[in-house]
């Protein structure tokens, strides 16, 4: 069985890939050279200047296929459909520029503009070739949320990666009130640790307003910043389900206890404006 580390693999021997992004309404095909893959996801390099980059600002979803030429009956081709990731990392733009010191004479540099480097990072990826042309696709699906469909199926996870079951899944529009604003801020440090700088300093100032106008939670907050401080994030979720039934007797109690709920909310606006 083929784990994710052989899509890798792949795809750094077979680097010329076809790209696909959307211009409105109307799909847009190009060959692009890959610069590298790694356990993160799928590397690319273009400039700020070309249509492409324009598309993928306004549309981040792409696909990428990557063939194998030379062997029976077409070779192999790997698809990769995902959403970008644009990386703005001066080690990664040194490194791009030690790689392909051809961009110099381009006039570009680390700090210009126009040297973009993004990253598929999640997504699916499956192999395809004439024998399994039939077969169902067999996908890697990397840093998402699964969601259940209508009919059956098993998902065998072969690399380091976070899932989370739609029950257990809280979307921004739903993050309403504080409880549940913690809930979905610990949410994106499981799913999206590529930005945990920023998810960790909303949730310290999170935290302390509700600390501060609901002392009574400071014995749960503190266990749930525990398990944060060591990484240990889908712990720290099922604690914050206690915190949200917390939250949620408060409601129900006095007019007081409704003040102070809207208290904490206002302190979440003050900290997020």
């Amino acid at each position: 069985m083929m784990k994710f580390v052989d899509r890798v693999k792949f795809a750094n021997e077979n680097p010329a890939a076809w790209v696909a992004t959307s211009d409105g309404d109307q799909p847009r095909v190009r060959g692009l050279a890959l610069w590298f893959a790694d356990e993160k996801g799928f590397y690319f390099q273009i400039g700020g200047m070309k249509d492409m980059c324009r598309q993928l600002l306004k549309n981040q979803k792409v696909e990428a296929a990557f063939h194998k030429p030379g062997e029976p009956a077409g070779g192999t081709v790997l698809r990769v459909t995902g959403v970008v990731e644009f990386m703005n990392d001066a080690g990664l733009k040194e490194k791009v520029l030690a790689d392909r010191p051809f961009l110099r004479q381009f006039g570009l540099a680390a700090d210009h503009p126009d040297l973009v480097i993004f990253r598929i990072s999640k997504g699916e990826a499956f192999f395809w070739n004439f024998e399994t042309n039939l077969e169902p696709k067999k996908l890697i699906i990397a840093g998402a949320a699964i969601t259940n469909g209508n009919t059956t199926a098993r998902l065998t996870i072969e690399s380091n990666v976070s899932i989370l079951r739609e029950k257990d899944v809280l979307t921004e529009k739903n993050a309403a009130s504080p409880a549940r604003k913690i809930y979905y801020i610990v949410q994106l440090m499981y799913l999206d640790q590529e930005n945990l700088t920023d998810h960790h300093r909303i949730y310290w100032n999170f935290v302390r307003a509700f600390v501060k106008v609901s002392p009574n939670s400071m014995k749960l907050i503190d266990a749930i910043s525990e398990h944060v401080l060591c990484t240990r994030y889908y712990q720290a979720l099922k604690l914050i389900r206690r915190l949200i039934g917390y939250e949620h007797a408060l409601m129900k109690r006095t007019m007081g206890a409704d003040k102070e709920i809207s208290t904490i909310q206002s302190g979440y606006v003050s900290y997020i404006n």
